[in-house]
């Protein structure tokens, strides 16, 4: 680009519509680099799940390969603090720390209970290109079991932390975040607050799972 060289109020507004004119396609590129990355991400995680559901071949193997698994693919302390919602200010670190661990075993358990479906190719898995939102990107998969009606799930992906992770998944439009924390909401405020109380809830529940 050649600089203008002329002061005159109309050379310094065409020079500053210039440079937000080239800024335009790097944004734009910006974003569609994190759909690409998003979608990758996404696709890359149901391959490690397949290979934990092929490999892992007892509920101990499972659970043991899982842990790290989520580790590196959900922003469990993003998904902690949205499921508690108003109450999550309410808890000490102690508390907070507690929790997460419940809310991680919670969804490793129920993750683990239903990698069935994965072995042996019974579903067919197709990830579609991530969606551009307000908080990151969404994900759309279908999923086909036999002769079962189509299931659409939706992920939702953040870049938060840096690294792609997933903050929530819809399953026909039900999110997991905002179920649990209607769920957890509700229990609370028929138990006057009493985080412990839900906290032993929880233990209760992970022992039936």
């Amino acid at each position: 680009m050649i600089l203008p060289t002329a002061s005159s109020p109309a050379r310094r507004r065409a020079f500053v519509l210039s440079g937000l004119a080239a800024l335009l396609p790097a944004s734009h590129a910006q974003a569609e680099d994190e759909d690409a990355r998003a979608t990758a991400f996404i696709r890359e995680a149901g391959v490690m799940l397949g290979v934990i559901a092929r490999e892992a071949t007892t509920p101990e193997a499972r659970r043991a390969a899982l842990k790290p698994f989520l580790d590196r693919v959900v922003d469990m302390t993003d998904l902690a603090r949205f499921c508690l919602g108003r109450f999550w200010p309410q808890a000490d670190p102690a508390r907070r720390q507690r929790y997460q661990a419940l809310l991680t075993t919670v969804i490793l358990l129920n993750v683990r209970n239903r990698l069935g479906s994965y072995e042996g190719g019974n579903s067919r898995v197709v990830v579609g290109r991530a969606i551009a939102t307000g908080d990151g990107q969404e994900v759309p998969t279908t999923v086909q079991s036999g002769n079962d009606a189509p299931l659409r799930i939706a992920w939702r992906v953040s870049f938060t932390t840096g690294a792609p992770r997933i903050v929530d998944v819809s399953a026909e439009g039900i999110s997991l975040r905002v179920t649990l924390r209607g769920d957890f909401t509700s229990w609370l405020r028929q138990n006057s607050g009493d985080l412990d109380a839900l906290f032993a809830a929880m233990e209760r529940m992970i022992a039936g799972l």
